[in-house]
């Protein structure tokens, strides 16, 4: 059989439906008509089934498919690579801060309950021990 410049054929294969996904969807920017294969497995049991167990290949036009794998290499070199070591992520609070504001919060919860209470008793006591519960 011929090989014709529209076959599909593959371009690189990941590990992830998504990561497929992200890479399609840049050639496809690029204008290259990129798709994501599925395989057997994924067929049958659903495409975020089958991405678990086997890995996802990325196809391209035969004609495209050395343009893309030079976008992608292109990609991965301009791509930033976050040394986090070296980010400054500011002081978190330590573990009594936190300790200290989950006390003052239970503190704050039970005045407001006690202080609904009180309103209710209040209710109870001026009305003659009835509450007006609507317009009876």
């Amino acid at each position: 059989m011929p090989e014709r410049p529209d076959d599909l054929v593959p371009v690189i294969t990941v590990a992830s439906e998504f990561e497929a996904g992200v890479i399609v969807a840049a050639l496809r920017e690029e204008g290259v008509e990129a798709r994501q294969s599925v395989t057997g497995i994924q067929s049958i049991l659903g495409s975020s089934a089958g991405s678990l167990i086997t890995p996802v290949q990325v196809l391209a036009p035969r004609k495209d498919v050395e343009r893309a794998k030079g976008m992608l290499a292109r990609m991965r070199e301009e791509s930033v690579d976050i040394d986090w070591s070296e980010v400054d992520v500011g002081e978190g609070e330590s573990v009594e801060e936190e300790r200290r504001s989950v006390r003052e919060m239970r503190k704050i919860i039970m005045i407001l309950i006690a202080a609904a209470l009180v309103i209710f008793f209040l209710m109870t006591m001026l009305t003659g021990g009835t509450i007006p519960m609507g317009s009876e």
